[in-house]
């Protein structure tokens, strides 16, 4: 993974192991995570692989990051990447203990990777709750603008904070996205202004207009951020 596959005439696809956006791509939230699930690490991936494989796929993961952050802009990609590093935090002396384990086998594979004492975790979390933390500094954000559905929407439709911060960013960014009943938070704010929409089949006859990629449920979401990465990449 050097380069773009599309940059030598490949045609790439990105498969789940279960349904689209089952996976990674549908719910990390746009967190780039360049770690294995928080069970395991490179001594465990070596054990179950052996130590060939587990390392040449522990380097994978852990250059995962910083490959995805160079594609971005090589690319171009307008995304709001936020290559500002990602955070595992411990709440117990058992989780602690763990991640200065994790620490020193991320470290012997060149991970740039440190554990962070109490202080600094607060100070970088804003919580007295954790004891210390792994941080490793190749991780970010990549952030398209997607608004949940649900109770809440009520009351984000009468704070003025709210619609005005989806009518600032909605309007610069190149996608803004909903999901179900989010899609009256683009509304109210004015992105869907002239576009087709949709939301909550309950609530299609509260629902006015427009649509800037609004889904109307889980499934439509798994189909938006197909849509996006179609726009993005290519077939």
């Amino acid at each position: 993974m050097r380069e773009p596959g599309g940059a030598r005439g490949a045609s790439v696809a990105v498969i789940e192991a279960e349904e689209p956006g089952f996976g990674a791509s549908g719910r990390n939230t746009g967190f780039v995570v360049p770690s294995f699930t928080a069970g395991l690490g490179p001594a465990d991936v070596d054990r179950l692989l052996g130590p060939a494989l587990g390392e040449r796929l522990s380097r994978f993961v852990g250059g995962s990051a910083a490959f995805l952050f160079s594609l971005i802009a090589a690319q171009d990609i307008a995304c709001d990447a936020e290559p500002n590093g990602w955070l595992q935090p411990a709440h117990s002396s058992a989780r602690l203990a763990l991640l200065e384990a994790r620490v020193r086998e991320w470290q012997a594979l060149g991970q740039p990777v440190r554990l962070l004492g109490r202080h600094e975790t607060e100070e970088l979390t804003g919580s007295r709750a954790y004891l210390g933390a792994l941080l490793d500094r190749s991780g970010g954000e990549i952030n398209l603008i997607c608004l949940p559905g649900g109770p809440g929407v009520g009351e984000a439709l009468a704070d003025v904070e709210t619609i005005d911060f989806v009518r600032r960013e909605g309007g610069r960014t190149e996608y803004a996205t909903s999901v179900c009943m989010g899609a009256f938070l683009l509304g109210a704010a004015g992105p869907l202004k002239g576009r087709r929409a949709t939301t909550h089949w309950a609530y299609v006859d509260l629902f006015a207009r427009g649509r800037r990629h609004a889904r109307k449920g889980a499934s439509g979401a798994r189909r938006q951020c197909l849509h996006c990465g179609r726009r993005y990449f290519g077939n």
